[in-house]
């Protein structure tokens, strides 16, 4: 199924569980870009590239909505296989198998907020 928002192309998928490595951001959204360099540095070194492997960001809460010391943010990378014990606190976890609505954001990240209500407005309430 697809259907178009005002951001662009929304797609309904069936995903697959997905074995990620995981750097869970917990804090004030401000700090969210150190916390993805630091992912990206773990990458570079460990992990899996980019080029060969699909990056996902998994997103707990509303930052206007909950305490800025609350806020959860997972920046994660597919994997196959394991991960290496690392000073990162990059860990696996696994995204469980189910219907999915995925909108690809291409852009600034100022848009980024605006497409990220349009989906939970529209499609998880």
């Amino acid at each position: 199924m697809n259907t178009k928002s005002s951001f662009g192309e929304i797609e309904i998928i069936e995903f697959p569980a997905t074995r990620i490595a995981v750097l869970e951001h917990r804090g004030a959204p401000p700090y969210l870009m150190a916390s993805v360099s630091t992912f990206i540095e773990w990458r570079r070194l460990y992990g899996p590239s980019p080029k060969t492997s699909a990056t996902y960001n998994i997103l707990y809460d509303d930052p206007g909505a909950v305490a800025p010391e609350d806020y959860r943010f997972d920046i994660c990378a597919a994997i196959t296989g394991d991960i290496a014990p690392n000073d990162f606190a990059v860990i696996e976890k696994r995204i469980p198998p189910g219907h999915c609505a995925v909108l690809r954001h291409i852009g600034s990240e100022a848009q980024l907020g605006a497409e990220i209500e349009c989906l939970y407005e529209n499609w998880l309430e």
